[in-house]
């Protein structure tokens, strides 16, 4: 009796041990494959600021996970383009000058495009230009 409870035991232990190191392979294969995907919204945004005759001249990259938020993007291009200008062009000088300055339009660009057409996956907004000139 005491040998077949062993048993049982034994199996159970090695039937879950085998479970947890199945899962833990196949979830970290499954990370590997996440897809990225990379839009260029095209040329730079060059915008003037509300409250000066500054201009803001800059260029972005959206980085997704969701390929269906990328065939939006690369279908709606004049959308993505016409929110961020309106992002940039809200702004203010004195905002401009701040040094968080490119974290709060990072967020709020993503913010927007998300919340104004229903769009899932935005991983991150990079700049690969950033000038403001007075």
């Amino acid at each position: 009796m005491k040998k077949s409870i062993v048993i049982i035991v034994l199996a159970a232990m090695l039937l879950a041990v085998s479970g947890g190191a199945g899962y833990f392979f196949m979830s970290r294969k499954a990370a590997a494959k996440a897809e990225v995907f990379v839009y260029d919204p095209g040329d730079f945004f060059v915008t003037n600021v509300v409250d000066s005759k500054c201009l803001i001249k800059t260029d972005i990259i959206i980085e997704t996970n969701n390929k269906e938020t990328y065939k939006f993007f690369e279908s709606n291009q004049f959308k993505v383009r016409d929110t961020v200008i309106e992002i940039l062009r809200s702004k203010k000088f004195h905002d401009m000058m701040q040094p968080e300055v490119q974290g709060i339009l990072k967020q709020e660009i993503k913010t927007a495009l998300e919340s104004n057409f229903g769009l899932a996956g935005i991983d991150s907004i990079y700049f690969n230009e950033f000038v403001v000139q007075q």
